[in-house]
């Protein structure tokens, strides 16, 4: 483009300047071919960047008082030269006020030609007209051409932003189900050590005493045996349920309908399952949380508040996602010291900046509230994947 508007500046010197050799009655030939010559200099030096482009401004004045006084001295057509300038000052400076510019320009030049006719004055002022336009047209079309080139670059930018946050909530997804896995492992750890281990040290020693009351009170021998046999069938159960748990599949790790029917099924409990506003998909790690908190709550109920009645609401909002858990149990006194089931389920909800919150009137219920906005943000990353 910059080779086009040089070529385009040079046939507006170099053309006029020939014609008017021919319409013009010049005494002196060679001393005008020396200016034209001269003005060709000045804007091929400055345009092929043999100075600093600070100084640009200072040589376009003086190839400007070149055309004038070219002008004023030949007259004929020498007027094209002017719409040379125009190109300075529409493509070379960067300056406000272009239009201000280009009119003082055409002003000089009425003034110079105002004694070459109404013809003359009414040419020059219609082909000055028309490369204004042209040019200004040009001057508008690249800048919007630049705002678009530099939205293009912020929008690439921001698509590398959001590849780089979609690596990091991949990431932080997984480290929240690694966590979750190692938080399931040790409850289960503390389960086999604290009801297992100690069911089988009573058993142990109901066996002692058995053995030792057998040759005197056979009967007594057998009731202890009995009991041992009945206690040792719901320890099966029990571990059974736990080695269930312990299970790690791949397809619907986090199903919140299997866990309520399988809960049902073992506690022998009546769950109500409720869902409000209009379903989304939640995102990996907030499954993981509705999953392990619901668990976790069903559990208190039944273990500490001997609920026989439990009721689990989803809410699907549009800031925000909210699920909670009531039973009909006993109400806790307080709960300003909570327990490790209590605490595991606030750390998780706290990972995507959300709260828990307890009602304390009855019936007793465990609200878990997500913010919107994380999820917008899983949204919209896995919508530019």
């Amino acid at each position: 483009m910059k080779n086009l508007f040089l070529n385009l500046k040079l046939i507006l010197i170099i053309i006029p300047a020939i014609a008017t050799i021919f319409i013009s009655n010049i005494a002196d030939v060679s001393y005008y071919i020396f200016s034209v010559l001269l003005l060709l200099f000045i804007v091929v030096f400055r345009w092929v960047g043999m100075i600093p482009t600070k100084y640009y401004i200072f040589l376009i004045l003086i190839e400007a008082a070149a055309v004038i006084w070219i002008c004023y001295q030949y007259k004929g057509i020498t007027y094209l030269l002017a719409y040379s300038i125009l190109i300075s000052v529409w493509e070379e400076l960067n300056i406000k006020h272009k239009h201000t510019y280009s009119l003082l320009i055409l002003i000089v030049m009425d003034f110079l030609f105002l004694s070459e006719g109404v013809l003359t004055l009414f040419m020059m002022n219609f082909i000055f007209i028309i490369f204004s336009f042209l040019f200004s047209s040009h001057t508008f079309t690249k800048e919007k051409q630049d705002e678009l080139t530099i939205i293009y670059d912020q929008l690439r930018k921001k698509h590398y932003e959001l590849e780089e946050a979609k690596k990091q909530v991949d990431n932080f997804a997984k480290q929240i189900e690694k966590y979750a896995q190692n938080e399931e492992r040790e409850r289960i750890s503390r389960q086999l050590h604290d009801d297992f281990g100690h069911q089988l040290i009573r058993l142990k020693m109901m066996m002692e005493a058995a053995v030792q009351v057998y040759d005197t009170d056979q009967e007594q021998a057998r009731t202890i045996v009995v009991k041992v046999r009945d206690q040792l069938t719901d320890s099966m159960k029990s571990l059974q349920q736990t080695v269930r748990k312990m299970h790690d599949t791949t397809t619907n790790q986090y199903e919140l309908r299997t866990l309520i029917d399988e809960f049902v099924q073992d506690c022998g409990v009546h769950v109500q399952y409720d869902m409000q506003g209009i379903p989304y998909e939640l995102y990996p790690s907030e499954e993981m949380i509705l999953y392990n908190n619901v668990k976790e709550a069903m559990t208190n109920a039944v273990k500490h508040g001997n609920a026989t009645e439990i009721t689990v609401s989803l809410q699907y909002e549009q800031h925000a996602f909210t699920f909670s858990i009531s039973n009909n149990g006993v109400l806790p006194t307080s709960i300003k010291r909570k327990g490790l089931g209590l605490l595991n389920m606030e750390e998780r909800v706290k990972l995507l900046n959300g709260e828990v919150s307890y009602s304390m009137q009855y019936p007793f219920t465990v609200i878990c509230r997500l913010t919107r906005n994380v999820r917008e943000e899983h949204e919209h990353i896995e919508r530019t994947t």
